[in-house]
């Protein structure tokens, strides 16, 4: 085995490592990610139960009604927003679980070949 072939299989080592660092910190931050997403799941399912507490205990009166509307509106336009963000979030940390799979079995699948490969010569 040549000097140049052993410089490839020491980067192929390096970078295999690197990937499954990597892939390891892509799991790490969705599982961060989806902790945030549950507690904000909480405060929108807490929110949103108090602005139809509110809706409906004035839904007998129509003056009341639309005052109340008025007042939970931009209430309810947050909610909506928490709501398309807590979307996002989870596609993002499902996104991260993927990428951490393919970088650590990249990863693994290079060093592993790269140690079999330099013990060979």
């Amino acid at each position: 085995m040549g000097k140049k072939e052993l410089s490839t299989m020491k980067w192929i080592k390096i970078l295999g490592i690197t990937l499954i660092v990597m892939g390891i910190a892509s799991f790490v931050g969705g599982n961060y990610i989806r902790s945030q997403v549950d507690q904000g799941k909480k405060k929108v399912r807490k929110a949103q139960s108090g602005v139809n507490a509110v809706n409906s205990a004035s839904s007998s009166d129509p003056a009341l009604y639309f005052f109340s509307k008025a007042a939970t509106g931009p209430i309810q336009s947050q909610i909506n927003e928490g709501k398309k963000d807590i979307v996002y979030f989870q596609a993002l940390a499902k996104n991260l679980d993927i990428a951490g799979w393919v970088m650590v079995i990249v990863g693994l699948t290079g060093t592993i070949w790269a140690f079999t490969r330099g013990r060979r010569g």
